[in-house]
């Protein structure tokens, strides 16, 4: 049987974050006959990329969680390497988009209007995220070996 290879476009639409490390774009992913699926893409900053340590937990990460399947954690499609001119490029992840406000334009929009967040709605988007750490955190591989995952970045 011969090997195939699987070759996805990605067309980028818009950057919709920025980080410490990285950046996260909103991009189409482009198939057979006009197909056509919203993701997002997240990339490690270039600067980061001259230190290997930054580099080796960028992709890490990617490959840490690439099995995690859960309502509350977005899946992770793909690890790739964009090759820019003559350089190797800069890594990046393919992940699932969720449409909608994240957590911070949630609570900044609250507070610029000066309202309080109803307890029942903050003790459910806490149970969410709860729910999502204790998956990680007692995921185990295929040999039933703790992945031993901490999630470095909640706040």
């Amino acid at each position: 049987m011969k090997e195939i290879q699987y070759l996805t476009s990605y067309r980028v639409l818009k950057k919709i974050a920025s980080g410490g490390m990285g950046s996260v774009f909103l991009a189409e992913q482009m198939g057979a006959d006009d197909f056509r699926k919203i993701v997002a893409i997240k990339t490690i900053k270039r600067d980061f990329l001259k230190n290997k340590e930054n580099v080796d937990l960028f992709v890490g990460e990617a490959k840490l969680v690439s099995d995690l399947i859960h309502e509350n954690v977005l899946q992770v499609y793909q690890l790739g390497q964009a090759m820019v001119g003559s350089s190797s490029g800069i890594y990046y992840i393919v992940m699932e988009y969720a449409h909608g406000k994240n957590l911070a334009d949630f609570i900044r929009e609250h507070k610029n209007r000066q309202k309080v967040t109803n307890v029942e709605i903050g003790a459910f988007i806490i149970s969410r995220v709860c729910r999502a750490l204790h998956y990680a955190h007692t995921k185990k591989d295929v040999y039933g070996r703790p992945l031993n995952i901490v999630h470095r970045d909640v706040t």
